[in-house]
């Protein structure tokens, strides 16, 4: 009998790519946590504290709410790995700070109780560190953020198909940033720390 690998990287599209506006308006997102190479800082990785990266963002002024999307398509599964989703980010805001951790709201990191944090592939609430696997290559993070004409009545057990489904019926604009990281390799750690 065959034994089924997983395949090297996900041959499925990004939420991006699914998702088309019904407006015109540009929507910029930027974080301090990515280079000018585009490289995620290694202490926003699953080695390091693994805490969310700062976002920032500029979209259209009729905003009711944001959503949030992080996926790495390079991992080695079916689909892409989910690695944030957050909905109901008022429309009025247009930064995340770092260090939102995984709990089911964001009021202590935002103020905020009306913001959503779903599950990641993980399975567990809020962002999940880069993980890519050692020698594995860079991986791209995309952060992808959706401006909506209305709040999403979904719960945190909401699964992203759910979401995609409001995205693609409310969404005014997006916005895509990609950062990179690869897992540092073993050998080359071992190499640099022996005298």
């Amino acid at each position: 009998m065959a034994r089924h690998q997983a395949p090297e990287h996900s041959g499925e599209a990004i939420t991006y790519s699914r998702v088309t506006p019904y407006a015109d308006d540009p929507l910029i997102v930027t974080s301090e946590a990515v280079d000018q190479e585009s490289r995620l800082d290694a202490t926003h990785s699953d080695a390091g504290d693994g805490m969310s990266p700062p976002l920032s963002w500029t979209g259209p002024s009729d905003v009711i709410s944001y959503a949030l999307v992080v996926e790495d398509p390079d991992a080695p599964s079916e689909q892409p790995a989910v690695h944030w989703m957050m909905w109901n980010i008022p429309g009025s805001l247009h930064e995340l700070p770092a260090g939102i951790g995984g709990a089911l709201d964001v009021e202590d990191a935002l103020g905020l109780n009306a913001v959503v944090q779903g599950r990641n592939t993980r399975g567990g609430y809020g962002w999940f560190g880069m993980a890519p696997p050692p020698g594995h290559g860079p991986h791209r993070y995309y952060f992808q953020m959706f401006a909506l004409d209305r709040r999403i009545e979904f719960g945190p057990e909401a699964d992203l198909e759910d979401l995609v489904h409001v995205l693609k019926a409310g969404t005014l604009a997006k916005g895509l940033l990609i950062g990179t990281f690869e897992a540092p390799d073993a050998l080359t750690v071992d190499a640099a720390e022996t005298p």
